[in-house]
């Protein structure tokens, strides 16, 4: 009996251990990696392609995931010290590849952005205070040209100058396949887990020192012209109404455009549009719609998802009711 307990505890560990060797320390499911920053703009580059709550802008398409063998091979870079090549060897940083980890839940949870024309990487979260600050040229030139390898086995393009991702970016063909609507009875719920009263609702709403959330009251008046007061919030691009219900005000209206702001089954903006269909219960509708209008049968809550370049750009949403 005892030796059965020990062995199953040396198997646990081991398998708790592969989980969670390297970066990110933490278990994990799947690995994929995105192209970012391929667009000609003004704007400031991503430096992350995922945060906290947060994809990049920049982020387009499905992502290619990593097989077996190429998740053992991003280990093995990343059980190194990184120091180096998180300080970079260059004073630039437009990552252009981008990987991102998922749980077990398919939710991101950790990211490492690449940038091969300085070479320099970007860690999320941080890499551990374990790392070294020697400063070694020689190690990290090995480890991004390893990181380098592994893009061209997932068939992404890699290249010297900006301008040739610009070219890459405009011929990449991410065509849609017009719209569907879904009836789905469910998935308003699982979007918000209970009735979106104010207070559950403003917390998603994450800005920076840049963007304020502006909250004001306002008028409106229903088909029969009988008035009656909203609460207003707008942040970014995005604004959310509340009507006044029996104890609170609740959610009516959203317009979402703003990637921070996350649903409680994980749906956010810039996520890839495949891993927003597999949220979708026995979707039968095209690999990849410019929008997808999933309501209940009843029609008291509808919700429109918009997409460009295979990824989930902004979301709509009106509740006439959310009690069936």
């Amino acid at each position: 009996m005892a030796i059965t307990l020990m062995l199953v505890l040396f198997f646990f560990q081991n398998v708790t251990n592969a989980q969670t060797e390297g970066f990110p320390g933490m278990p994990y499911k799947y690995v994929k990696m995105y192209m970012l920053n391929t667009k000609k703009s003004s704007a400031r580059p991503d430096s992350k392609i995922w945060k906290k709550d947060y994809y990049a802008f920049s982020k387009m398409g499905d992502g290619v995931s990593l097989n077996e063998k190429q998740i053992a091979s991003l280990t093995k870079i990343t059980t190194q010290d990184l120091s180096t090549l998180e300080t970079g060897l260059s004073k630039c940083f437009t990552p252009r590849h981008g990987l991102i980890y998922f749980n077990a839940k398919n939710e991101p949870i950790a990211s490492i952005s690449i940038c091969f024309e300085c070479q320099k990487i970007d860690l999320f979260p941080n890499q551990s205070e374990e790392s070294t600050t020697d400063f070694n040229v020689k190690s990290a030139l090995k480890q991004i040209k390893s990181f380098e390898k592994l893009v061209e086995e997932l068939g992404l393009p890699k290249h010297a100058q900006p301008w040739e991702y610009e070219k890459v970016h405009e011929g990449a063909g991410y065509q849609h396949e017009g719209e569907i609507t879904v009836t789905n009875e469910f998935f308003a719920h699982r979007l918000f887990k209970s009735p979106p009263y104010l207070f559950e609702v403003k917390p998603k709403m994450k800005t920076t020192g840049m963007a304020k959330v502006l909250e004001r009251k306002k008028e409106k008046k229903d088909e029969n012209g009988k008035a009656y007061n909203i609460l207003e919030h707008t942040f970014y691009s995005s604004r959310l109404e509340y009507i006044m219900g029996e104890t609170d005000w609740e959610l009516s209206f959203l317009f979402v455009q703003d990637p921070g702001f996350v649903f409680d089954n994980g749906v956010s903006i810039g996520m890839s549009q495949l891993d927003f269909i597999a949220l979708i219960d026995d979707y039968k509708g095209p690999e990849h719609p410019s929008k997808i209008i999933v309501t209940d049968t009843d029609g008291n809550r509808e919700f429109t998802f918009l997409f460009k370049e295979r990824t989930l750009k902004r979301v709509e949403g009106r509740i006439k009711s959310w009690r069936d």
